[in-house]
């Protein structure tokens, strides 16, 4: 937990005290608290949709006009809201005392919301006298907090936004699998990507591959089965359970809805000389046999199946687009390259 935050001074404040109890590690994984001396900004224009900012103690000066300015302190009723509510977008907070200020993710706290409120409507739909139940009702929930807590710190949920993670968790079609079972079986074409709710996975990598036969063991909220639906390549490992579990599941139609739209942008040659980039870097993912020396500094050759090793040694605050054209190679270096936290394109015609 962040130092001086607890489940007490968050339910201070609205929308904080709306997040369910099994949420609030993670809330608070995501808070700090900020000294702000006085006359010091205890929200900035910048920070604005970043974060949402409470007064902690002490006086703040809110400043809508050089004429209206009101000075509302810890106690006044409209700080037990978002200190943002009160700028109408325009104006700035600053300290009329020391303050402190506790800033929230503005993200995250959507997220927590919008699974808190899901909660909220399942268990008031029990208490109205629903007489049946579907499926997905029946299965056992006491692993969802572990799971779902998992996933939202994962590369794939950082880089979705609060809307394509809410509708990506809704889509999610749960299938009981014993252990020892096969999920997916390495040269075959997949139609899913998987979660894992419950339970655990072992991805068994190819042994003629760079990691000669190697496995990798996954835990309840780690994901798979993404790679070969972006780049539509037959599956590079099998995946079976080392455990009973559950796993989610989306199929092909939804994952790209969801997950790969959000994810890959594509953006043409023209728009590249346009875009008004100064630092960007243009990423051909063919492999060598394939790749003929571009006359541009800015482009150079990294194959897809080394791009992955090859992350380490770019630039977080350079731009990259991906090519070549066209190409689900392209595609899913994009992919690979937003995971991990890259500003990238895939170039496209």
């Amino acid at each position: 937990m962040a130092s001086g935050i607890n489940p007490c001074l968050i339910s201070k404040f609205s929308p904080l005290n709306d997040i369910a109890s099994q949420h609030l590690a993670q809330l608070i994984k995501h808070c700090e608290i900020q000294s702000v001396a006085a006359g010091g900004f205890a929200l900035r224009h910048k920070d604005f949709n970043r974060y949402k900012c409470f007064l902690v103690c002490g006086q703040v000066e809110i400043r809508r006009s050089f004429h209206e300015r009101i000075y509302p302190h810890q106690d006044s009723p409209e700080c037990c809201r978002p200190l943002n509510n009160l700028l109408d977008g325009s104006g700035v907070i600053r300290a009329k005392s020391d303050c402190q200020i506790l800033r929230v993710d503005a993200e995250v706290l959507d997220r927590l919301l919008s699974w808190s409120h899901e909660n909220a409507y399942r268990i008031a739909h029990l208490e109205e006298g629903e007489s049946s139940l579907d499926h997905a009702m029946l299965i056992d929930d006491s692993y969802q907090d572990d799971w779902a807590e998992s996933f939202l710190q994962s590369s794939l949920a950082t880089n979705l936004n609060s809307a394509a993670i809410t509708e990506l968790i809704r889509e999610l079609d749960d299938v009981d699998i014993k252990a020892g079972q096969r999920v997916i079986e390495q040269h075959s074409y997949g139609d899913f990507f998987y979660i894992i709710k419950h339970g655990e996975a072992r991805v068994f990598l190819d042994r003629f591959g760079p990691q000669r036969g190697q496995y990798i063991d996954l835990a309840a909220g780690k994901y798979f089965g993404d790679e070969a639906l972006v780049a539509g390549t037959p599956r590079n490992a099998s995946v079976a359970m080392k455990s009973d579990g559950v796993l989610g599941r989306v199929n092909r139609d939804v994952f790209e809805a969801i997950i790969k739209d959000n994810l890959i942008n594509s953006i043409s040659a023209q728009q590249v000389a346009k875009m008004g980039v100064v630092d960007y870097q243009c990423i051909d993912v063919r492999f060598s046999v394939e790749y003929r020396r571009s006359q541009s500094k800015r482009t150079f050759n990294i194959p897809i199946t080394h791009l992955r090793q090859r992350l380490k040694d770019l630039r977080r605050q350079t731009t990259y687009i991906v090519g070549p054209e066209d190409d689900r190679r392209s595609e899913l270096g994009t992919y690979l390259l937003r995971q991990a936290g890259y500003n990238a394109y895939c170039l496209s015609q």
